[in-house]
Formats: C-alpha cells, sequence, structure tokens
C-alpha cells in the first residue's frame, strides 16, 4: 500500500477539522436558535395565558371565555386549528370551561399538574395531543371571588 505524501495527508487532515468546526458551529447555531425560538413562543403563550385568565374573570355573569367569531367555509376550518386552545379547570382537575377550538376534546392535565398549579405555580411545557402531535402549554391558577 502507497502511503499517501505530507501535503494530501495535510489537505485531508484540514478537510477534517474545517468539517468538525462547521458541524460544531451548525450544531451551536441550531441549538441556540431553538432555545431562542422556544423562548419567545413561551413569553407569547404566557402573555396570552394571563390576557385570557384576566378576562375571563370580567364579566358578570362569573367565569367565561372569549371565543373569536368564525366565517363559515372551508378558509375558516383551515384557520380555526391556529387559534388559541383554552381549558379552565377547577383545583380538582375537572374541566369547567373549554374553548370551542378544543370541541369535546380535553387537554391534558394529570394529578401532578393539578398540584403544581394549586401551590400556585405558573407551569410551561410541551405535551403530546390527541393524535401524537406536540403542543406547547401554559397552565396557571387564577383566583374566583368564590375560592
Amino acid at each position: 500500500m502507497i502511503r499517501p505524501g505530507f501535503r494530501t495527508r495535510l489537505a485531508l487532515w484540514h478537510a477534517a477539522a474545517t468539517t468538525a468546526i462547521l458541524l460544531a458551529v451548525a450544531l451551536s447555531a441550531d441549538w441556540l436558535l431553538t432555545r431562542t425560538v422556544i423562548a419567545q413562543l413561551d413569553a407569547a403563550l404566557l402573555v396570552i395565558a394571563e390576557t385570557e385568565a384576566g378576562s375571563s374573570l370580567d364579566g358578570p355573569a362569573g367565569l367565561h371565555l372569549h371565543e373569536l367569531d368564525t366565517l363559515p367555509g372551508p378558509a375558516s376550518r383551515g384557520l380555526h386549528k391556529l387559534d388559541k386552545l383554552v381549558q379552565i379547570i377547577d383545583d380538582r382537575g375537572t374541566v369547567l370551561l373549554r374553548s370551542a377550538t378544543l370541541g369535546h376534546t380535553d387537554m391534558p392535565a394529570p394529578p401532578s399538574l393539578v398540584a403544581r398549579v394549586r401551590r400556585g405555580e405558573t407551569i410551561i411545557e410541551t405535551a403530546a395531543w390527541h393524535d401524537g402531535e406536540p403542543i406547547r402549554l401554559v397552565t396557571l391558577p387564577i383566583g374566583t371571588s368564590g375560592a
């Protein structure tokens, strides 16, 4: 077997080093971009959740949801999925109200999550939706006048 010359080995070494550096930079950039996007999404979701929580208590009839009006037709059905999904549960995990976008489906509310919210924690997490698709959830406590 013929041993490659010094220039060939040097070129291969430089190619391997450059590939490793580019791979490390690409992975780092992807990780940083993912963290930034998730942080921005979480901040936006928290604002929406706090707004919905505050507005759910502002009516004279007590606890209620503000639903968006949808237009009839196929275009609204496609956009309907982009709307927020809101569910209000009591301190035992029983669903009190849910937005029309949820239909008859309940958002996941395991007992461990309910216990954390009962202690006053605001939780932002990713959960599996009914079709296996991941969704980002914000769970926060809201106080009612009867609580």
